[in-house]
């Protein structure tokens, strides 16, 4: 439990998921009106209506192996003046969070935890490769329907955030705000921002910011995260292990809750 705590407190988009803590695999119906839609319209009596209806997808959330490992020093433990082992742990817990923050943001998806930079597919491209405007930031936060603005947040690298803070009018003046002694804060356009050092920077072809509500990103983090001691099987090394294993899996469910920047290609 205290794992999975500092997870979900270093790992914001993590903890923005829907999680599940379930063995084998969820599969869940996705609803897609790309090709036909449920259509309502004026009729004649005695003439047959015509049917209409989306199509009924599957996606299914299971599971991949993952695991760290990690050797202490004997001596060290013995002779430190601070808990080694408990400090080991916490930076297992580090590294825990931080792949599941890039899983999250950057999984390819292809025998691997798909991610929102990935899964998103309402996307605004960028007029160029290597400046953001303030109508593109507009644009993406219009993606998004209304419902799902209330729990709406960004996630940018922070040389991403630096640009957008000095993005300014034709007078000069910053656009995020008209007075700098209030300072910028962490809020675009009235929503929390994250800063994720996973996140692309700006450049051709990149997803430099993603936007939304992202509790449409599934995650099934099955049973749970397990972390044992290893003190025997180091012994002849005067070592004690400590390793950590889980299975976890995420997909962007609910594409509606977020959407994505694309840089032009040159």
């Amino acid at each position: 439990a205290k794992i999975i705590e500092t997870v979900e407190n270093i790992c914001p988009i993590f903890n923005l998921t829907t999680k599940y803590n379930v063995k084998g695999s969820l599969v869940f119906p996705v609803y897609d009106e790309k090709t036909d839609s449920i259509k309502c319209a004026y009729a004649e009596e005695f003439k047959a209506l015509e049917s209409h209806a989306g199509k009924f997808t599957q996606v299914s959330l299971g599971g991949f192996l993952v695991g760290a490992l990690t050797k202490i020093s004997k001596s060290l433990i013995n002779n430190a003046t601070f808990d080694v082992v408990a400090y080991i742990i916490s930076k297992v817990s580090l590294a825990i969070a931080r792949f599941l923050e890039k899983e999250c943001l950057l999984g390819t998806g292809s025998s691997a935890c798909q991610g929102v930079l990935v899964g998103a597919t309402q996307k605004v491209t960028a007029a160029a490769a290597t400046a953001i405007t303030a109508d593109e930031i507009i644009d993406m936060q219009l993606k998004v329907p209304q419902q799902y603005q209330d729990d709406a947040s960004w996630i940018v690298n922070v040389d991403t955030l630096g640009a957008l803070r000095k993005l300014k009018d034709k007078e000069g003046d910053y656009l995020l705000t008209k007075d700098l002694t209030q300072g910028f804060g962490f809020l675009l356009l009235g929503k929390p921002v994250y800063l994720s050092d996973n996140m692309p920077k700006i450049g051709a072809k990149a997803k430099p910011i993603v936007y939304g509500d992202f509790s449409g990103l599934y995650s099934n983090l099955r049973p749970g995260i397990e972390m044992q001691m290893l003190n025997e099987m180091y012994a002849d090394e005067h070592a004690v292990g400590v390793v950590s294993w889980y299975e976890v899996d995420t997909k962007v469910i609910e594409t509606q809750k977020v959407a994505v920047l694309e840089m032009a290609a040159v």
